[in-house]
């Protein structure tokens, strides 16, 4: 009877052992959805004037307008932890650079230079620190997402293209847009 106890036993122990339910899941893959917001979704999403949002480009009755913003927002998925790397350009027709992404730090000296001190708006600068990344490489786990800026000179020559590329664990995801 004592034999037959501890068989039991040890193949119901042994079931649970090596059962599916102590087996981690397997992880997905990551992913990235990369698009390139226009003027209109901007203003709809993060205010209609550049002193509370800075992903438009600032205008000024002396100064014109003297950039020019290609916006793209990046949702980014990933079961584990993984590390993110985003790179972009703006080229022309020949394919020289016309600008490249802009930093976390660029975007601050931009708006602190254009507003003459070191003053910034709570709204914006809340607004920039919210979705853009300090660094264009970093870690996410589950979701996140951000928007970069391509600032160019006013007016951007046209025909052309903005690329973006971004890496998360290794998996690479790029969209290009025409402009």
């Amino acid at each position: 009877m004592r034999v037959k106890f501890f068989c039991v036993l040890g193949a119901v122990v042994m079931c649970a052992f090596f059962s599916c339910a102590t087996t981690p899941p397997i992880p997905g893959e990551p992913r990235a959805v990369i698009r390139f917001l226009d003027a209109a979704e901007l203003v709809r999403k993060y205010g209609r004037d550049y002193k509370v949002n800075p992903y438009l480009a600032p205008s000024g009755m002396l100064r014109g307008k003297p950039y020019e913003f290609v916006v793209a927002e990046v949702s980014i998925s990933s079961p584990t932890r993984a590390l993110v790397a985003i790179q972009g350009v703006l080229r022309d027709e020949a394919g020289e650079l016309i600008a490249p992404l802009a930093t976390f730090d660029g975007m601050e000296r931009l708006w602190s230079d254009w507003s003459g001190s070191e003053v910034y708006d709570p709204r914006r600068q809340d607004t920039l620190e919210r979705y853009y990344p300090r660094t264009l490489a970093f870690t996410v786990h589950r979701t996140r997402k951000v928007l970069v800026v391509f600032v160019a000179k006013n007016p951007i020559p046209r025909p052309a293209e903005a690329e973006l590329s971004v890496e998360v664990a290794g998996f690479l995801f790029q969209q290009q847009l025409a402009l």
